[in-house]
C-alpha cells in the first residue's frame, strides 16, 4: 500500500516553527538535557525493584507505568495527561487481587501486550517459585486475574523472571514464553486459551533472566535471544520456520550479561546490540563519614578488617535464617549474638581473637574478632558452597581507619561492554572503535534518539555493590561512535551509600515519551539490592527530556492480519537522505519494557517517508508524512494522526 500524507494547516505550521527554532538555536541543540521531575509528577515511591514496564492500561495514548515493587504491593502509575501520575492500582483492580494474595507475591519482570487483539493492553507479571504468573486481563480499562482460566495451571513460573510475547506461528495471535531459572515454558494460543507450544520447535532455553527480540541474521524475522543467569551469554533462536533453528553460534562468548541494549547505532538498517556485563549485585565494602561501613557479599569467602577502638553497632541481614544465629561466631571462643543486630565492645574479652574457618561447613558463616594489639576488627564471611547474600552495616563510636578488604574479585568491579555491530557478514565487535571501550559498572540501558538528530543515543544505569554511582549518557555522532555527556545531561541520578544515604542502587531504565512532546523521557529504578530487607528502598526517578526540540514523529502500529501489536514488524523512516530503522520488539530488556510506540527524530526535516513491513508479509508505504505528530498506522488501512 502506497499513500501520500500531506501536512494540514496545523502540521505545516508546527513544521515551520520547529525548523525556525532549529535555525535560530543552532549548535546549542546538540546538548541533551534532562530534569528530575519525580516529585512534581507524583512518582515519589521508594522500593526494592525488579524492573519497570511502560504500557497504556486505559488506552488514552498516554503511557502508564507498572512497578512490581518486588514482593511488595505493586503500583500502576496512571498518566493523567497533564504531567502528573497517580498510583491507581486499587481502582484498576476491581476484584482486589493486588490487595489480597497478589500483594505479597514474589513479583519480577512484567510485560504489556494485546494478546487477544481486542484493542487494549493486558499485563502479565512474572513471579518466583511461590506462585503462578499474574495473568491480568484488561476489560474496559480494569485488570482481572485470569491465570487459571487461560490455561496457566500449576507452577507456571518455576522461578520466573520475565514473560516475552511474540507470534511464532504467524496466526495473528500472540504466544508467550516465560523466562525462568528452571526452564522456559512456551505457551501457544489455541481456541481462546494457552496450551503447551514447545512441540516440534526444538526450543530449549533454560536458566534465564530475560529475553530480547532482534533480527540478528537479516532474514526479516525477529529472532529470540534468551539471556542466561551468569555463565555463557545466551541461546538464540530463529523463529522463521518450525522447527526453530538455533543461532547461538552467532553470539560471542561473553559471560554474565546483565542487559542487552538494541538499536541501529550506525544507521545501516540492521539492529546492533550493546552487551552490559559483570556481577549483577557485586560484592563491595565501603567506609563513609569516618565511622560507618556498609558491605555486601554474595557467595565466596570474602571479608574486611579495619582499625577502631570504639564500640560497634552492627546490623546484619542474611539471605537465610540461621537458628539462634548459630552461624555467627564472635571472638576466638566462637560465641553467638542473640540477634542479627548487636553491639561489639573492644574491651569485652569475648570479642578478642577470631575463630578459624571450618573447612567442612555446609552453610554460610560469619566470623568476627578483635585484635587488641593492633586495635583491628576482622569480619570474614565463609561461603559453605550454598547461595548466601550478606549485607553488613557497622556504626563505630570512634573513627574507622585502615579499611582492608579480602576476597573482592576483579569481576566485582567495572567491566568493558561489548558492542556488536550487525553487518551482512554477521555480528562484528566494534567496541574499541565506538568510543565505548572504557570499564563501567552499568547494568541496564536504552537506545533512544534523545536529541532528535536522526541517530540513537545511549543511556546506562550504573551502581556498585553498596553505593549508587553516576549513570551515563552517551551521544551518537550518527555513525555509531559515542561520547560521554557530562552529568548524564542532568540524569546522573542519586549518588551515595545505598542505605546510609538512601541512594539505593541503580537497577533498570525504561524509556517513554510520557508527556507526548516528541522528546523521549526516562524512568530509572534504584532498588537493585535485595538486602537489607525493609531498608533497601531505592527511589524511582522520572527524568523529563528538555533538550531543545527538533522535528520528530511517533508511530503506533496496529496489526490486522498480523498480531494487533505488530510484534515483528520492521519500520523504515526516510528523510533528509537518511533512512532510520526500527523493529517492533516491544522494548524488552532485563525484567523491563520500554514504551512500544516507535519514535524517530527528524532533525530539520518537515516530512518523512515511512515503510512498514508487517509480520504477515504485507508492506505499507506512506509518503510525505508531516513531522511533529503521533500517528496510528493500521495494516492495509493507511495512516492517520492520533488524537491524544
Amino acid at each position: 500500500m502506497i499513500s501520500t500524507f500531506l501536512p494540514g494547516a496545523s502540521g505545516r505550521l508546527s513544521a515551520l516553527l520547529a525548523t525556525a527554532a532549529l535555525l535560530i538555536a543552532g549548535p546549542a541543540l546538540a546538548q541533551i538535557t534532562f530534569s528530575d521531575v519525580s516529585t512534581a509528577t507524583g512518582i515519589t515511591s521508594k522500593s526494592v525493584s525488579y524492573g519497570a514496564s511502560w504500557g497504556d492500561v486505559n488506552g488514552d495514548g498516554h503511557p502508564d507505568l507498572f512497578l512490581n515493587n518486588h514482593a511488595r504491593k505493586s503500583s500502576i502509575y496512571l498518566n493523567n495527561g497533564s504531567g502528573v501520575f497517580t498510583d491507581a492500582i486499587n481502582s484498576l483492580d476491581p476484584e482486589h487481587y493486588w490487595t489480597g494474595d497478589g500483594a505479597v507475591e514474589d513479583t519480577h519482570g512484567a510485560t504489556w501486550a494485546d494478546f487477544d487483539n481486542d484493542g487494549d493492553q493486558d499485563l502479565v507479571v512474572s513471579t518466583g517459585i511461590c506462585c503462578n504468573i499474574q495473568f491480568m486481563l484488561n476489560q474496559g480499562g480494569k485488570l482481572y486475574n485470569r491465570t487459571t482460566q487461560y490455561g496457566f495451571t500449576g507452577d507456571a513460573d518455576q522461578g520466573g523472571r520475565m514473560p516475552i510475547w511474540f507470534d511464532y506461528n504467524k496466526d495473528g495471535f500472540l504466544d508467550l514464553t516465560l523466562l525462568t531459572f528452571y526452564g522456559a515454558p512456551l505457551y501457544k494460543q489455541s481456541g481462546g486459551t494457552f496450551v503447551n507450544g514447545k512441540g516440534g520447535t526444538n526450543y530449549t532455553c533454560s536458566d534465564d533472566q530475560f529475553a530480547v527480540l532482534i533480527d540478528m541474521n537479516g532474514d526479516g524475522v525477529l529472532d529470540l535471544i534468551c539471556v542466561h543467569t551468569g555463565g555463557p551469554f545466551a541461546q538464540a533462536w530463529s523463529m522463521a520456520s518450525t522447527p526453530w533453528k538455533e543461532l547461538t553460534n552467532m553470539l560471542p562468548s561473553t559471560t554474565s550479561v546483565n542487559d542487552v541494549v538494541i538499536g541501529d547505532f550506525d544507521n545501516n538498517q540492521r539492529n546492533d546490540m550493546l552487551l552490559l556485563h559483570g556481577a549483577l549485585r557485586p560484592s563491595q565494602v565501603l567506609a563513609f563519614n569516618g565511622n560507618r561501613i556498609e558491605a555486601q557479599f554474595i557467595n565466596n569467602d570474602r571479608g574486611f578488617s579495619f582499625k577502631s577502638n570504639g564500640v560497634l553497632q552492627v546490623q546484619l541481614d542474611w539471605s537465610k535464617t540461621f537458628v539462634n544465629n548459630s552461624n555467627i561466631y564472635i571472638g576466638a571462643g566462637g560465641g553467638h549474638p542473640t540477634s542479627v543486630n548487636f553491639s561489639l565492645d573492644p574491651n569485652d574479652a569475648a570479642t578478642h581473637g577470631i575463630k578459624p574457618k571450618n573447612p567442612t561447613a555446609k552453610n554460610g558463616e560469619l566470623h568476627i574478632g578483635y585484635d587488641q594489639a593492633s586495635q583491628t576488627w576482622t569480619f570474614m564471611q565463609y561461603w559453605g558452597n550454598q547461595y548466601i547474600y550478606t549485607y553488613i552495616e557497622i556504626q563505630s563510636a570512634t573513627t574507622i581507619t585502615n579499611l582492608v578488604t579480602t576476597g573482592i574479585q576483579a569481576f566485582d568491579g567495572p567491566q568493558l561492554p561489548v558492542l556488536l555491530s550487525n553487518q551482512s557478514g554477521g555480528l562484528i565487535d566494534r567496541t574499541a572503535a565506538s568510543g565505548l571501550s572504557f570499564r563501567m559498572n552499568c547494568v541496564s540501558g536504552v537506545a533512544v534518539d534523545f536529541d532528535n538528530d536522526m541517530d540513537q543515543d545511549l543511556f546506562l544505569t550504573c551502581r556498585n555493590g553498596v553505593e549508587n554511582i553516576a549513570d551515563i549518557l552517551l551521544m551518537n555522532d550518527g555513525h555509531g561512535n559515542f561520547s560521554v555527556v557530562p552529568n548524564a545531561g542532568g540524569a546522573a541520578g542519586p549518588i551515595g551509600l545505598a542505605v546510609g544515604q538512601a541512594a539505593g542502587a541503580s537497577e533498570t531504565v525504561v524509556s517513554a515519551d510520557y508527556d507526548l512532546d516528541g522528546r523521549v523521557d526516562l524512568l530509572v529504578t534504584n532498588g537493585m539490592n535485595l538486602r537489607p530487607q525493609h531498608r533497601n528502598n531505592g527511589p524511582y526517578k522520572l527524568y523529563r527530556n528538555l533538550t531543545p526540540l527538533r522535528n520528530w514523529i511517533e508511530l503506533d502500529l496496529i496489526g490486522t492480519n498480523s498480531n494487533r501489536d505488530g510484534i515483528g514488524a520492521r519500520v523504515y523512516a526516510s528523510s533528509g537522505g537518511v533512512t532510520q530503522y526500527r523493529e517492533q520488539g516491544e522494548g524488552y530488556h532485563r525484567w523491563s519494557q520500554n514504551q512500544r510506540r516507535m519514535h524517530f527524530g527528524l532533525a530539520s526535516n518537515a516530512t518523512v517517508d515511512l515503510t512498514v513491513r508487517w509480520p504477515s508479509g504485507r508492506v505499507d508505504t506512506y509518503i510525505n508524512v508531516a513531522a511533529n505528530h503521533i500517528y496510528k498506522a493500521t495494516e492495509a488501512s493507511g495512516i492517520q494522526q492520533a488524537n491524544y
